[in-house]
């Protein structure tokens, strides 16, 4: 059986800063040692310890900590405005509403 997510999250905070601030030799090492030790895929591991407790901007005047157990997912903003979408709406109206078929 394996570690818990809380076990993981200590871990986590325990090796982070040390990540953090070892040269590249130490990171591998670091790395190996983590990666055995939970289980995780290399990559995800090494993004976990390199972005945890770092400023991230989500918008322009919003700013938050990176946290393992945070997860910010923003919706798109529309490419194009409302008139824009309308102009291909009344041309495909005017043709009779064709389609790819």
């Amino acid at each position: 059986m394996g570690l818990t997510m809380g076990e993981r999250r200590s871990l986590v905070r325990e090796n982070a800063s040390r990540y953090q601030k070892a040269s590249k030799k130490e990171k591998r090492n670091i790395l190996d040692e983590f990666v055995h030790s939970t289980g995780y895929h290399r990559t995800y591991a090494s993004y976990l310890l390199s972005h945890h407790r770092k400023r991230v901007v989500v918008a322009r005047k919003t700013t938050i900590v990176g946290d393992i157990r945070k997860r910010v997912r923003k919706k798109p903003e529309p490419v194009y405005g409302a008139e824009v979408v309308e102009a291909p709406k009344r041309i495909w109206g005017i043709l009779d509403l064709i389609c790819g078929k």
